[in-house]
């Protein structure tokens, strides 16, 4: 990749919230892709390049998605929620296509969608519901003179009238309308994790589904 293919995918990553583009079929390769858009940041569990299973419910770690709901469609969500500054961007990658597609949408469609979005977010709390790890939060991040968020319709549970009324409107867009992010093999997605939401469709048809993904901080 030429510095000037760099800088158009970073272009359109800052511009969309995302950017998908085509990899080859090596793990080191994704590291030092990923390497040339910022930091890259270990998963909760050390690992630089995270592997995402489907799994019947009840398999995996105890609250991970696959746990909770198997092979249905994954919760909307932001990875790392539960973070206090959780991770900015990350990569996701397939090496093999599959028809479980990755849903996105970003915030500022959602706040152009839904009247009073950021009145209401601002306003909003919730519970962490993790066991151990309980606190209440907004939604709102605000670092550097810029508004992001951070949301997990798994593990926020609406405290107040303002995070119940949000949780709402957000769930009636979210099923109105999301970009299909498609694994045609070799692709590669990354996402700004605090403007964008996304989640995983049913994976019923294509039960050995794996992801691979790489956390990534403030681009370079």
């Amino acid at each position: 990749m030429n510095s000037i293919e760099l800088n158009t995918l970073k272009d359109t990553l800052n511009k969309q919230g995302y950017v998908i583009f085509n990899l080859e079929n090596s793990e080191q390769n994704l590291l030092d892709i990923a390497s040339l858009f910022g930091k890259i940041v270990p998963g909760d569990n050390g690992a630089l390049v995270q592997q995402l299973l489907a799994q019947e419910k009840g398999n995996g770690s105890y609250g991970a998605f696959s746990y909770s709901v198997g092979f249905n469609q994954f919760p909307w969500h932001t990875d790392t929620a539960y973070w206090d500054i959780p991770i900015r961007y990350l990569m996701l990658a397939s090496e093999k296509p599959s028809p479980c597609a990755t849903l996105a949408r970003t915030f500022d469609s959602l706040s152009s969608s839904i009247e009073d979005f950021l009145y209401l977010s601002e306003r909003a709390v919730y519970q962490l519901d993790i066991p151990g790890k309980r606190r209440v939060l907004t939604p709102i991040i605000r670092q550097k003179g810029m508004i992001g968020f951070k949301f997990d319709f798994h593990i926020y549970k609406p405290v107040n009238n303002e995070a119940k009324k949000l949780n709402e409107l957000m769930l009636e867009q979210l099923k109105l309308d999301s970009h299909r992010i498609v694994w045609l093999g070799n692709n590669v997605a990354i996402i700004d994790n605090w403007r964008v939401i996304h989640a995983r469709e049913d994976a019923h048809n294509d039960k050995k589904r794996i992801l691979k993904r790489v956390y990534i901080n403030e681009l370079v």
